[in-house]
């Protein structure tokens, strides 16, 4: 019966007549505000095939499992990983928004496992320095006059301090200079 009034008022709906609520709800015996919240689509709707299909990430459910239970994982990475594991397969993986529901629906919970910390690394104070070059930097005074020159960068291990030094060129001299500066 409520099966046939859905299918009455989806037949109205597309030849474009409102319906007589109070007339359809003696006919079928309900409310008449159970018809209209029908018409308004408030009401249950008829099943569309869909349900009882098996997803088209059953088949790779042991793979998800497994690689879900590693830490660190994410919904993304492990969707992504699926794409690209099996991209010439047919029919070809579901989207992302069918895979975060196929991990709801059926419980699967992705990186539950966290990270190893990595611990901080100390120095003892004068035991390590580490150090780069910046190359070629360009700057202009108010004048428009063109400085080129070097930059030494040094952190200090211990006590995490940076030190810059500037340099004109880029020779061993220089940098054993900068490095003796540094030291000093």
């Amino acid at each position: 019966m409520e099966r046939n009034l859905i299918g009455e008022m989806n037949m109205m709906k597309e030849s474009g007549a409102k319906p007589n609520f109070t007339d359809i709800a003696r006919r079928y015996g309900v409310d008449r505000h159970t018809v209209a919240r029908y018409w308004n689509g408030g009401g249950p709707q008829p099943g569309d095939a869909r349900e009882g299909r098996a997803s088209g990430f059953d088949r790779y459910r042991a793979e998800i499992e497994e690689k879900a239970s590693l830490p660190g994982m994410t919904r993304k990475a492990l969707h992504e990983f699926l794409l690209d594991r099996h991209a010439g397969d047919e029919p070809p993986v579901p989207g992302y928004n069918a895979f975060t529901h196929y991990l709801r629906r059926n419980g699967v919970a992705v990186g539950r496992g966290l990270p190893v910390a990595h611990p901080r690394f100390e120095t003892e104070p004068g035991r390590q320095l580490q150090f780069d070059w910046k190359e070629d930097v360009v700057m202009h005074d108010r004048s428009g006059a063109e400085y080129r020159f070097n930059v030494f960068s040094a952190t200090l291990g211990f006590s995490r301090r940076h030190l810059f030094r500037r340099s004109p060129t880029r020779t061993r001299d220089d940098l054993l200079a900068c490095m003796y500066d540094t030291a000093a």
